[in-house]
């Protein structure tokens, strides 16, 4: 990978929360000096200093649970990533203990709270005009947990996550977005409107 952010496959790349283990080739953006952010700010301050619509692949790895205002956040994932670009996230299941544990985590996360920004899930789709494609949602157990619960879990998730997910705790969800955007100023417009 280039310096810059840009990997062999020429996509320009932002890693958001970057902290110490900045992805190889990414711009990082982080809030602390101490880590390797190229960018740094305060990530509950919006927007962040990053132009719109720049970024083909954004990873946002154990952060969004730190910050208080999520609708926020995802509309900033959304201003920064080109029309189709992909937004990676990952956090803590909410049965897991690395969810409760950190006193820093302020939010905690289903495999589907991320689909009520997507269009076509089944779910309200109106907390903001910024919209997305589900492209992937998993439920991870770090290389852990029975077989046939791993399986249900990604056969019937639901049930999973409303029957059995104290019992049998998962660690993390995954979830990768499309960005859809008709007209970059027309949803830029909208979220500033929302806003006042």
């Amino acid at each position: 990978m280039s310096p810059g952010g840009r990997a062999s496959d020429d996509k320009l790349r932002l890693d958001v929360g970057c902290g110490r283990n900045k992805r190889a080739g990414a711009i990082g953006i982080d809030h602390n000096p101490a880590t390797d952010a190229d960018v740094l700010c305060d990530l509950n301050h919006f927007p962040w200093p990053l132009r719109d619509s720049v970024f083909d692949v954004v990873r946002c790895r154990d952060v969004i649970e730190h910050l208080p205002d999520t609708v926020a956040v995802v509309e900033e994932l959304h201003r920064v990533t080109k029309p189709g670009g992909l937004v990676r996230i990952k956090t803590p299941h909410f049965a897991s203990l690395e969810s409760w544990e950190d006193p820093t985590h302020v939010k905690h996360f289903s495999a589907e709270t991320l689909e009520y920004f997507c269009l076509g899930t089944g779910h309200t789709a109106f907390y903001s005009p910024c919209k997305f494609e589900l492209v992937a949602s998993r439920i991870s157990f770090g290389g852990s947990g029975p077989r046939l619960i791993r399986w249900i879990a990604r056969r019937w998730r639901r049930f999973y996550e409303r029957e059995l997910c104290f019992l049998i705790r998962p660690r993390s969800v995954f979830v990768t977005l499309r960005v859809l955007k008709d007209d970059a100023d027309e949803v830029g417009a909208g979220v500033k409107a929302m806003r006042k």
